[in-house]
Order: structure tokens, then sequence, then C-alpha cells
């Protein structure tokens, strides 16, 4: 399989969080000269421009974090922002807004306590602290910093082998609601960042994802988001016995969820994940996904302040989970083309 990893190196999906034409750029897909490897610094946002901080930048609060909606999943949010900063180019090592990234590892690290428990966060769940956690490997990785790297390593070992986690996603009774269903997603680009940065992952954790995937149900039969929770995690775990029929198959049922912005339809997890997914499996799939994104996106985005190049949280967990949710999620989508490649080019 490819490298599957990039950054951006000719513009910043940042400035589409200021203005709208940087979206459209966005959608223009990029030569293999025009992407650079993991590591490289983003040229487009190595310099600020006067007078366009992005509007995520803007909600940063002063101990570095980013508020949900309810004030409940602050880490997950902050780890999210922190991807879409990563993903553009900006770590706490380089970039144009190195110092927010910084500001940010060090309040998702303050919550994490020295047992990497998370019991600072007064409201932590699982989903938070994937999202932390995968926040907190990417940038060290696209940082290349082997020393924070070595101390996720114990952070990983601990979350993803335990026992009680294992049985609720992996176990012949595992948890099939959505949420659980899109955990499993996250885990597994959890899982792949672990492996692009040569972390380690808990012996029992790759046992029961791949006795999961074993018994794994028919494409024709499973939903969407039972279908891309499985195609991620063949991608991306189970990579020695990579099936492109299956994984054609597993996305053409994604793909009858294709996104639209409608309220009550839209899911900005689904979404991304999805884009995710469907982007590697490639040809005819990604080619109809993308006809429904791009419209989606690009015609949603708040054009009017104080919001303007935002998007609305009108989707599920939006009103939990509020704006920054919903843009960093949206940004993550148009750094696609950066982050992944397809696995048959």
């Amino acid at each position: 399989m490819p490298n599957s990893r990039y950054t951006i190196a000719t513009w910043s999906c940042l400035l589409l969080l200021t203005s709208q034409p940087s979206v459209q750029e966005g959608f223009k897909e990029q030569s293999g000269s025009q992407a650079t490897k993991k590591g490289a610094t983003n040229k487009a946002s190595s310099k600020k421009k006067p007078g366009m901080r992005p509007w995520i930048i803007r909600q940063q609060e002063k101990d570095g974090h980013f508020s949900s909606a309810n004030g409940k999943h602050d880490l997950g949010v902050t780890a999210l922002a922190v991807l879409a900063l990563v993903g553009d180019g900006s770590t706490s090592r380089n970039g144009a807004y190195r110092k927010e990234v910084l500001r940010a590892i060090a309040w998702i690290r303050k919550q994490a306590g020295e047992d990497w428990s998370f019991s600072v966060q007064k409201h932590r769940t699982d989903w938070d602290m994937v999202l932390a956690l995968l926040a907190l490997v990417e940038d060290a990785g696209m940082s290349k910093l082997p020393k924070q790297l070595a101390i996720y390593q114990g952070a990983v070992s601990k979350f993803l082998g335990r026992k009680e986690f294992l049985k609720r996603f992996y176990c012949e009774s595992h948890d099939k609601s959505v949420d659980a269903q899109l955990m499993r997603g996250w885990l597994a680009l959890l899982a792949k960042s672990c492996k692009d940065f040569k972390i380690k992952r808990p012996e029992n954790f790759d046992k029961s994802m791949k006795r999961w995937l074993e018994r794994g149900e028919d494409p024709q039969r499973a939903s969407a988001i039972a279908a891309l929770s499985r195609l991620l995690s063949q991608i991306h775990v189970n990579q020695a016995e990579t099936d492109m029929p299956r994984l054609e198959a597993l996305a053409a049922r994604i793909l009858e969820q294709a996104p639209r912005w409608k309220k009550g339809a839209v899911d900005m997890q689904f979404m991304f994940l999805a884009t995710v997914g469907v982007y590697q499996v490639g040809k005819e799939a990604w080619k109809r996904w993308r006809e429904a994104l791009e419209p989606c996106l690009l015609e949603s985005q708040r054009k009017k302040m104080p919001e303007h190049g935002s998007w609305d949280p009108i989707g599920r967990r939006g009103s939990e989970l509020g704006r920054v949710y919903s843009s960093a999620l949206a940004v993550l989508c148009l750094e696609i083309y950066y982050c992944y490649s397809t696995l048959i080019r």
C-alpha cells in the first residue's frame, strides 16, 4: 500500500474559514508533485496574513481549549480543532499557528493527568479520549518529536488495551449504536496513526479488531454506518487482507448516505469518516461522493459575520458539540487530499 500520509504544500485550508474563494480552491485535486509527505512544513500557511485570522483560531480560549456547546465535550472538540490545524500544516513545532497548537496540546495533556486517565476532564467519554490521543499522536508525529511519541506510547497502550473497552466495541455482542459505530471509525484512524509513527498497539486490541472483522456482515445487508466502520478498520488495521471488491461493496453502501446539507440529515462525524474511507477506495466511488460533498460544504459555509467562514452545527450532536465541532470536521473533509492517498492510483 502506498504511503497514505500527506500535508498541504500549496494552500491553507484554514483560509477557507476566512474567505469563500479558498474553499473553492480546496476542491482542486493536487498532483503528486504538489503534495509533500508527512513531516513537511505547510508553505502556504507558514506566514500569517494581516487581518486574516481564521474563524476557528478566534474561538480558542485563553487557557488553550476550544469549547463545546454544552461544555461537556471540550476535550473532544479541542482535539478536533488541533487535528484541523495539524492537517493545515501548523503543528507544535512549525506553521503559522504553532503557538495556538502548543496551547491546545498543553491543555489536552493537562486534562490527561499524570496517569493518563483524563480524570481531570469532568465529563470525559471514550469519544473525547480517543480524539485526544489521536490529536496528540498526530501532532507529535508530524512534528517529529520522538520523546513525546514515547510518552504517548504508554497512554495508547493503557487506553486501547482495556478489557471492558474492547468488549464494548469488538466482542460478539458489541455495541451497535450510531455513536459506537463511529467510535470504531475513529479507533481505526488512531490505530493507523500509531502505525505511521511507530507506536505499538496493544496485542489484544489488534486481535479483538481482527476477530470482529472476521465476523463481518454481508456488505449488501450492512447499514451505511456499519459499512463505514468496517471499511476504515479493514483499510487501516487489517491491511494484509485488503480485498478491493469487498471495500468497493462497502463504499457503495456508504454512498447511499451521501452528504446533503439538511437539518436532520447531517452527521459531521459520519461525513468526515466516510470522506476518508471513500477517498481511499477511490475511482468511481470517490467521484460520486465528491459530487455530493462539494456543493454540500461550499454552499453551506456561512458568508456573513460574525460566523463568516464557519459551518452551522445543524447535524446530529451539533446542539451539544457546537460550531467549532462542525467547522473543524468540515475543514478536515477539505484537507482529505493532503492527509491520505487512494489505495489504487
